[in-house]
C-alpha cells in the first residue's frame, strides 16, 4: 500500500500582482438544453462568479444571497452553449454528456448584489501564489512536485493532483505558479528541505519566480486508504495552519485548496463601504505627461478606487485625492502589486490621510 505525504505554505512578497479576466463568466456542465437545466446551469454559473468576486466560497450559504440565487436569470447578460473542455466534463459530468452552459453576467448587476449583500470584494488585480509541495512515499521515498509532473518517478496520483490544483485554482480566479524543480531549485531546496518547513530556504527557491505569496502543504495516505494533512500559508504578515482529512483520495484536493483560498483571500479583500473613504496620495519622480496618464489609468482600474481628483502638481511630485472603499492599508498594497508604485521608505504612512510613492517608469 503507497503513502504518501504533501505539505503546503505560503508566505507573503511584495511583487506583481496579476489582473485576472473573465470574472463575471463562468462555464458549467449541463445534461441538456432544457429549460430546467438551462436554469439549474445559471444558478450555477451565479454561484460560481459569486465565490470568484469574493474569494470565499461560503458566501453562497448566506440569506442575503439566497433570494438572487433563486433569481439567476435577472443577472445574465448572455448565455450560450458549447462543449465542455476535457478536465471539466470528466471532472463534473457524471452522466457523461460533453455539453456546457457559458453564461455570462452583468458587471454592474452583480455588483450591485455584492454591495447590496454587503459581500467582500476580492480585486481582480490578484496575487500570484507559488505552491512548493512535497510527497512521502512507502516506497519512492520524499518527493517535490512541480510544474512538470511526468517521469519515472511520478505517479498517476501526482498528475491528477496537478490537475485538479489547476482547475480550482481556475475556478477561484486565482493566478499560481509551480516551481520548475531545475537544477537551480534543486540545488537551493531540498526534499527534507521542503519538508521540514525551511522557512528562509523556500523563500530564497521563490524570489526566482517573483510570486506574491508562498504556499505549502502535506499529506498522506494510510493504510485504509483515507488522506491526512495540514496546510500552512503566510500573506500580507498574516499566517494560518490547519490540518485535513478525508475518506477517499479521490478528487480530494479541490476541498482542501478551497478553504486554503477562503481565508488566503481574505487577506486582499474588502467589504464596500457605505461611508467612502478619501486619503491623499502623492506620487514623485513623474517625468512627463505620459508618466501622469499611465498614473490615472493604473489608479482608475482599481476597483476599490471610487474617485480620483488632482490636488496638486509640483515639478515631478503630484498628489491626488482618492475616495476609497477600503482603509489606507487595502489600497497601499492594491498599488504596489500593481508593479508601477514604490513605497518611498523615508515617508511614513500618516495614519489614513496620506500615502507616498515613487512612480516606477516601465
Amino acid at each position: 500500500m503507497k503513502k504518501f505525504l504533501i505539505l503546503i505554505m505560503v508566505w507573503s512578497h511584495s511583487i506583481f500582482a496579476e489582473e485576472v479576466d473573465d470574472l463575471y463568466i463562468s462555464l458549467v456542465p449541463i445534461p441538456d438544453q432544457t429549460l430546467a437545466s438551462r436554469h439549474q446551469g445559471i444558478n450555477d454559473a451565479l454561484k460560481n462568479v459569486l465565490v470568484k468576486l469574493t474569494g470565499n466560497s461560503a458566501v453562497i450559504q448566506l440569506a442575503a444571497v439566497q433570494p438572487s440565487l433563486k433569481n439567476a436569470t435577472l443577472y445574465v447578460d448572455a448565455i450560450s452553449f458549447e462543449a465542455l473542455p476535457n478536465n471539466l466534463s470528466i471532472y463534473d459530468n457524471t452522466d457523461g454528456s460533453n455539453l456546457g452552459l457559458r453564461v455570462n453576467f452583468s458587471h454592474s448587476a452583480i455588483d450591485n448584489l455584492i454591495r447590496r449583500s454587503e459581500l467582500p470584494v476580492l480585486p481582480s488585480n490578484r496575487p500570484k501564489l507559488i505552491f512548493w509541495i512535497v510527497r512521502d512515499d512507502v516506497e519512492t521515498g520524499r518527493r517535490l512536485l512541480g510544474e512538470d509532473t511526468k517521469g519515472a518517478s511520478f505517479t498517476d496520483a501526482d498528475e491528477q493532483l496537478m490537475t485538479d490544483l489547476s482547475r480550482v485554482m481556475e475556478d477561484r480566479g486565482i493566478p499560481f505558479i509551480l516551481p520548475s524543480l531545475d537544477l537551480e531549485d534543486q540545488l537551493t531546496l531540498s526534499e527534507g528541505e521542503a519538508w521540514n518547513l525551511a522557512s528562509e530556504k523556500i523563500e530564497i527557491a521563490s524570489e526566482r519566480y517573483g510570486a506574491d505569496a508562498r504556499v505549502a502543504m502535506r499529506f498522506y495516505r494510510s493504510s485504509n486508504g483515507s488522506i491526512r494533512g495540514s496546510w500552512k500559508y503566510w500573506a500580507n504578515n498574516k499566517s494560518y495552519f490547519d490540518d485535513f482529512g478525508v475518506e477517499s483520495d479521490v478528487s480530494f484536493i479541490p476541498p482542501v485548496i478551497n478553504e486554503l483560498i477562503d481565508r488566503l483571500a481574505g487577506s486582499f479583500s474588502y467589504v464596500p463601504q457605505k461611508t467612502k473613504n478619501v486619503l491623499i496620495v502623492k506620487v514623485f519622480d513623474v517625468q512627463s505627461l505620459d508618466n501622469y496618464k499611465k498614473i490615472n489609468e493604473e489608479l482608475t482600474r482599481l476597483e476599490l478606487v471610487n474617485s480620483i481628483d488632482l490636488v496638486s502638481i509640483n515639478r515631478d511630485e503630484i498628489h491626488f485625492a482618492i475616495s476609497s472603499e477600503g482603509n489606507s492599508d487595502l489600497l497601499h498594497d492594491a498599488l504596489i502589486r500593481s508593479g508601477r508604485f514604490e513605497m518611498r521608505m523615508a515617508d511614513l504612512r500618516n495614519k489614513d490621510s496620506s500615502l507616498s510613492f515613487d512612480w516606477i517608469t516601465q
